[in-house]
């Protein structure tokens, strides 16, 4: 009775397994495919699911690169494994370099195709180490986001603004939640503020200079990363005075406040002692 009892449980939690599971890269596309063709929208555009942006693997480039940028590589492989595990994804999630960059991408993205992040050139040569720890973690939200809801693997041109922008507004809010430094949460204020200074990024769903002020008076200013902990409250005092002394324009000012966030520490591994998950 027992035994039979034991077979019965452990048919019914096979069966459960396979009604839950995640359905493979290729399904996940067949029912996209399927959904859009039954809405009479336009398919062409969804990639398969072995295509996406030419891209290198981290083992390629670190193999033909100079030592200095092989170990900034060698972080971003380091913390993205590290920030994945403590996500806790029911899913791998890949990590690929784009051989090119793309105008309406920021650093970096999230394909749901291939369940990867997707890394631009221009996340090592125009964002601060702490804007891509806050970018890593906001992609990651992404995949979380992937994993929660099938409805979010539909292509975005085809969903409205309003989730769009919540998606955005909900991955921003995780990636400020998670990060405890106050300075690493101001680096990426004023990197919002130099960017709305140039009309670049004042986009509707991603966060404000106010909502990350919000989180920026919640956290203890004693609570410091291993990168600003040594700098503290001198770091941005030092930046202002630097831009100030030279008589520097307000961009310039935020701009040298974000090349001091590099000249600290430029691996992001060193912001990482700050970071609190909450499931």
């Amino acid at each position: 009775m027992i035994q039979k009892l034991f077979h019965v449980t452990l048919s019914l939690v096979c069966i459960t397994s396979l009604l839950f599971a995640l359905p493979s890269q290729q399904e996940e596309h067949d029912e996209i495919n399927r959904e859009f063709k039954k809405r009479g929208w336009d398919t062409s555009r969804l990639l398969p699911v072995d295509k996406c942006y030419q891209c290198y693997t981290l083992d390629d480039i670190c193999s033909r690169t100079n030592p200095s940028n092989a170990k900034r590589l060698q972080d971003l492989a380091d913390v993205f494994e590290y920030l994945k595990k403590k996500r806790k994804l029911s899913f791998n999630v890949g990590l690929k370099l784009c051989k090119h960059n793309s105008q309406n991408e920021g650093p970096c993205f999230y394909s749901s195709y291939d369940r990867s992040v997707q890394i631009f050139p221009t996340f090592f040569t125009q964002y601060s180490t702490s804007e891509k720890l806050f970018s890593l973690l906001h992609e990651l939200e992404h995949a979380k986001q992937h994993e929660r809801s099938t409805a979010w693997r539909c292509y975005k041109k085809n969903r409205s603004q309003a989730e769009l922008m919540q998606d955005e507004y909900e991955a921003d809010d995780f990636a400020a939640s998670t990060i405890k430094c106050p300075v690493c949460l101001k680096v990426n204020q004023v990197a919002t503020l130099l960017s709305d200074l140039g009309n670049k990024s004042a986009k509707k769903g991603y966060f404000s200079r106010k909502d990350y002020q919000k989180y920026i008076d919640a956290v203890d200013n004693s609570c410091l990363c291993e990168a600003h902990k040594n700098n503290g409250a001198q770091f941005f005092k030092k930046a202002y005075r630097k831009a100030t002394i030279s008589k520097a324009s307000t961009a310039d000012i935020f701009k040298d406040v974000i090349n001091e966030d590099d000249r600290v520490s430029s691996l992001m591994k060193d912001r990482l002692s700050t970071l609190r998950f909450i499931d």
